[in-house]
């Protein structure tokens, strides 16, 4: 593996290490900085195939691969409760106010209705 790769490899590594705290850490900023340093160092990387003898840089994509599928799964998983918590949050809300017969809002109804009719 020539040089320049495996330090652009290495660096990806570090980066995607920082990427993770920062996520993990809710540090937006930070994150914001490291998205914008991987974005440079990925257009830095060349595009041509790795030569086949190349067990170094070979088994580097391997780590990293590896790495991007614990970011997928960690982004799936926050993705995942942010929705839950925003469903949970629309459902208390409709469940809170309501409409009666006299087009007043009412407390406690179960459901959005439009009247207090049926």
């Amino acid at each position: 593996m020539s040089d320049g790769l495996h330090k652009r490899l290495k660096r990806l590594k570090e980066l995607l290490a920082r990427e993770r705290v920062c996520a993990v850490g809710l540090d937006m900023q930070g994150l914001e900085k490291v998205l914008q340093d991987e974005m440079a160092l990925l257009k830095k990387l060349p595009s041509s195939p790795i030569a086949a003898d190349d067990d170094a840089a070979r088994s580097m994509l391997a780590l990293l691969r590896v790495e991007v599928r614990r970011h997928t799964s960690l982004y799936r998983s926050a993705r995942q409760t942010i929705l839950g918590i925003r469903t949970v949050q629309q459902r208390c809300a409709a469940e809170q106010q309501g409409y009666g017969p006299a087009g007043g809002k009412v407390a406690g109804m179960a459901g959005p209705l439009l009247s207090g009719k049926v």
